[in-house]
């Protein structure tokens, strides 16, 4: 099958990620092609990517012109958007036209589609109120394992952080929907040097005023799993999200995880054994903390088959089939 992928955001995160693993199951058996934005992060694609798989650029105006020229060159029989901006300026010609849907469901985005990949139930319900073709429930799985680990490097000796210190860890872009602020104004209540925080991620600097010796916040990291590795706890503090690709990393690298409830997790975070907190609810998230550091539970092994990336990306693969 020759296949489109379509995305021209202008980072690098979670839903980029997810294309990167995708386009690498399909290229394994698919004539695969990728239209990208052409930015400072864009080099991230091609590091990632395998060796067959086919990237154009797309910079400076016209980008609708230019995407939908390259895709009558290319003449694929699955175009597949990502994000909205993607998805709102394809013209629909003689192929079949799938969006994923990273963020929530605006309709005026997905007119022109054959079909949606959703991951949760408001997604869904908004969907069906107006969206005419066929929809997919799919989960999304772990893009870093422990394969990836760089067994060499001793990141607390990197770090100047103290043996005996208990490691408190997040991964994600520093916007009010991940919640780094309030785990900051948190943790400069929580008077314990033993406590460490380490936030990862794009958008770090204006949260200089936040650092402290306990304090560390790093922004994008090529490898995660090096961080991964020698957290002692993994927190989620998201306002809002549409799944929660971080939980599910963090339970691969086996973590304690202390988490908020939103949308994108409320349906499947009940049956592991995570710690929860109220969204935005200072003292509950502190007293979390300080418990979690005074029991310092061990790792766990979760049970993360209904998140298995081959078959994930393969029922994809048999719905643009359906389609």
């Amino acid at each position: 099958m020759k296949i489109l992928h379509v995305i021209i955001s202008k980072g690098f995160a979670g839903s980029e990620l997810y294309v990167v693993n995708l386009i690498n199951f399909q290229s394994k058996n698919n004539d695969v092609y990728l239209i990208k934005n052409l930015n400072k992060e864009a080099h991230r694609y091609e590091k990632l990517l395998t060796a067959n798989v086919k990237i154009f650029n797309i910079n400076g105006f016209f980008k609708k012109f230019k995407i939908n020229k390259l895709i009558g060159d290319i003449d694929p029989a699955i175009v597949h958007t990502h994000l909205g901006n993607a998805s709102k300026i394809i013209t629909k010609k003689n192929f079949k036209l799938i969006a994923t849907l990273h963020m929530n469901y605006e309709m005026k985005h997905y007119l022109n589609h054959d079909g949606l990949i959703i991951s949760n139930n408001v997604q869904e319900k908004k969907a069906l109120e107006s969206f005419r073709g066929k929809i997919k429930r799919s989960l999304l799985w772990p893009c870093n394992s422990s394969k990836d680990i760089n067994k060499s490097l001793d990141m607390r000796s990197k770090l100047g952080i103290p043996k005996n210190a208990y490691i408190f860890g997040s991964i994600g872009r520093f916007h009010r929907q991940k919640g780094f602020d309030f785990i900051l104004k948190s943790f400069l209540r929580i008077n314990n040097p033993n406590i460490y925080l380490i936030l990862i991620g794009n958008g770090h600097d204006e949260f200089e005023k936040y650092k402290r010796e306990n304090i560390i916040m790093l922004g994008h990291q090529d490898n995660v799993a090096d961080y991964f590795k020698f957290f002692d706890c993994y927190i989620s503090a998201s306002r809002w999200e549409t799944f929660g690709i971080s939980l599910i990393e963090a339970m691969n690298f086996q973590l304690p995880i202390l988490t908020t409830i939103h949308e994108g997790n409320s349906e499947w975070i009940y049956n592991y054994p995570v710690d929860i907190f109220e969204i935005d609810n200072m003292n509950d998230f502190i007293n979390k903390i300080k418990l979690i550091y005074k029991s310092k539970p061990k790792k766990k092994n979760y049970d993360l088959s209904r998140f298995d990336y081959n078959y994930l990306c393969n029922e994809i693969t048999k719905f643009y089939n359906h389609i």
